[in-house]
């Protein structure tokens, strides 16, 4: 048993329509050519990697598991641990670098930055997602696995200092209703502070956030 397969079994965590619909946003918002090469760190079960290649993007992935993955043969996922051994890619060979909910996971996430910065290519774009730990303060642990909680300033000063430029470091929330409504998005900061942390119902994803990360090489 492995962190994927007991915390992320297909049994507790089936999968959702969720990856397709982040997928379809993602590439609409912020890649547009299904040409590019796309790269995931830390893509897990492999369930978003899934969705990018089902929009026809040259896709690969890496993870810390071998087990990572392995329900899509159409995937090639690469075992990388990233906090001791470099990206197993050329430099400026990929468009795209993208992870969600892997930063936090490592001790040292420049690393990883500063190897997003070598891999991608000149013109290239590094997206991110990770908790906010702001509001998630006292679940953030609850995961032994994370080990660096984030802010927005964190964040920007991550690419900044991993020297990428036009950098847009904004919140995200998981409610594909509150993505294009600024308005949706604002009622539901103000009724965030009243629902616990640790809720367990769909009220959740009207508290917690992301922080989202996108800067250019």
């Amino acid at each position: 048993m492995d962190y994927l397969s007991t915390l992320y079994s297909r049994k507790d965590k089936p999968k959702t329509k969720y990856p397709s619909i982040l997928a379809k946003y993602l590439f609409k918002k912020y890649i547009k050519d299904s040409k590019k090469s796309f790269l995931e760190t830390g893509c897990g079960r492999g369930d978003l990697l899934e969705e990018f290649r089902k929009l026809n993007l040259k896709v690969i992935g890496t993870d810390l598991l071998e087990s990572a993955g392995k329900d899509y043969p159409l995937l090639k996922v690469f075992q990388n641990n990233i906090e001791k051994e470099a990206l197993p890619f050329r430099s400026e060979s990929v468009d795209i670098i993208f992870s969600k909910s892997f930063v936090e996971h490592l001790y040292n996430p420049k690393l990883f930055f500063d190897e997003a910065y070598r891999v991608l290519k000149k013109g290239g774009k590094l997206i991110t997602l990770t908790p906010d730990w702001e509001v998630q303060t006292k679940k953030f642990y609850d995961d032994w696995t994370h080990k660096t909680p984030f802010s927005k300033e964190t964040m920007k000063n991550l690419y900044k200092v991993s020297n990428f430029k036009e950098l847009e470091i904004s919140y995200f929330k998981q409610l594909p209703l509150l993505w294009e409504n600024r308005f949706l998005f604002f009622l539901s900061n103000i009724v965030s502070p009243f629902i616990r942390e640790r809720e367990k119902t769909k009220l959740r994803w009207l508290r917690e956030r992301q922080i989202l990360g996108i800067g250019i090489k």
